[in-house]
């Protein structure tokens, strides 16, 4: 269906599918290729197999913007997940423990404040200190409730006034109402998770049934392959096979349903071998059928490795987060020791790949790349330099 979605790049039509709600949509296929160079540029902009997710627009809250996952569905259960881990709770990090840890500051403060003219010259200048540091750490936030915290108890970290005199109740008032705001952004999280949570199980069920079409798909294909009349055309011509035509015509069926990224790559490829498949099949040439065939077949294999790397960068995404969120020692020696962990995992990931994939016939082989990046990030997990590990996996799941 056609909509009209804001984005970064202004309102903009586009052929679009509902993921199962009206926060997400994918960018459905073109189905001819860019006629100039504005619809080239815009096509970068919003690729085939893009996903988009509502948010709010933070300067006009009534106004929901489309971001844009160029990558498709694995780059947004990732940005999903990570916003989840973001917020966090009361007792991991995240954005819910900073703002309980600030409203307890406050909340000292406040003691301090209602005392104020019992309080020493030392402990007055500490209690300007703490209610500066506190505005300091809401500065620049685009959350309007946040925002609103900062502004109050930006002016009650000025106890006096320009004349020297001190109203300790107005800067009460102040400060209560900056902690008012924590709480109401407080309050607003859980919402927002919700929000978050459905999100990444309708994006989930699309990987899913992306995969299960490939899966599909792959058996279909590894079954006709394994006809004597594909296995040697040259004796068998043609004998006891389905008729092809129709046969194949089904397969660019299923194809056509793989329509969110990286699974449009695919999708692309597959089209083209099938359509010069079929065509050998009206020429009744089963070598060129046979070799068509089995370059699809083969192409499916590397997407589910392609699911298996996408498992593994969201585990390191998430652990990365987790350790700009919580740096105790702690975590840190859970996070060495998870490191070690991919990298004898990734020992046994390599070896089942090199089994299972074949790029003979691919114009483009990205076999050996692809196995090139896997030792790269093995290392990179012994040496526990994650984010460099993460790096050659998406590097490596870029090639599929």
């Amino acid at each position: 269906m056609k909509k009209k979605l804001n984005t970064k790049y202004g309102r903009v039509s586009v052929n679009v599918r509902n993921l199962g709600s009206d926060r997400l949509y994918v960018v459905l296929p073109r189905k001819r290729a860019p006629q100039n160079k504005a619809e080239k540029d815009f096509r970068k902009k919003l690729p085939d197999g893009a996903v988009l997710i509502s948010r709010r627009d933070q300067d006009k809250p009534e106004k929901h913007v489309y971001q844009i996952y160029k990558d498709g569905i694995y780059s947004a259960i990732r940005g999903r997940s990570r916003i989840r881990l973001k917020y966090g709770n009361e007792w991991h990090g995240g954005e819910v423990r900073d703002i309980v840890l600030n409203i307890n500051s406050a909340a000292l403060q406040l003691k301090n404040l209602l005392n104020y003219c019992r309080l020493s010259g030392a402990q007055k200048k500490k209690l300007k200190q703490c209610l500066e540091g506190l505005a300091l750490l809401l500065q620049d936030k685009r959350n309007f409730f946040k925002e609103r915290a900062f502004d109050f108890i930006d002016v009650s970290s000025e106890p006096e006034d320009t004349l020297g005199r001190v109203n300790p109740s107005a800067k009460c008032n102040q400060l209560a109402t900056g902690m008012e705001n924590l709480n109401f952004r407080l309050l607003e999280i859980p919402g927002i998770e919700e929000f978050i949570s459905r999100d990444q199980i309708f994006l989930m069920r699309e990987r899913d049934q992306h995969m299960f079409i490939c899966k599909e798909l792959y058996y279909q294909f590894h079954g006709i392959l394994l006809r004597p009349a594909m296995k040697r055309p040259d004796r068998h011509n043609g004998e006891n096979l389905p008729k092809l035509e129709a046969w194949i015509e089904k397969r660019i069926q299923g194809f056509a349903n793989m329509n969110a990224a990286p699974f449009t790559k695919t999708r692309r490829h597959a089209l083209r071998d099938l359509a010069a498949a079929r065509e050998a099949a009206r020429g009744r040439d089963y070598a060129k059928v046979r070799d068509n065939l089995r370059k699809v077949k083969n192409s499916l294999r590397f997407k589910e490795a392609q699911f298996y790397l996408e498992e593994i960068i969201l585990k390191v995404a998430l652990m990365l987060d987790e350790l700009d969120l919580n740096t105790n020692k702690r975590n840190m020696d859970w996070s060495m020791g998870r490191s070690c962990d991919l990298g004898a995992n990734m020992e046994d990931l390599r070896e089942r790949l090199h089994k299972i994939l074949d790029d003979r016939g691919f114009s483009f082989k990205p076999k050996h790349r692809l196995f090139v990046h896997l030792g790269e990030a093995q290392d990179y997990f012994y040496r526990l330099e994650l984010k460099r590990a993460k790096d050659e996996l998406k590097a490596a799941s870029d090639l599929i």
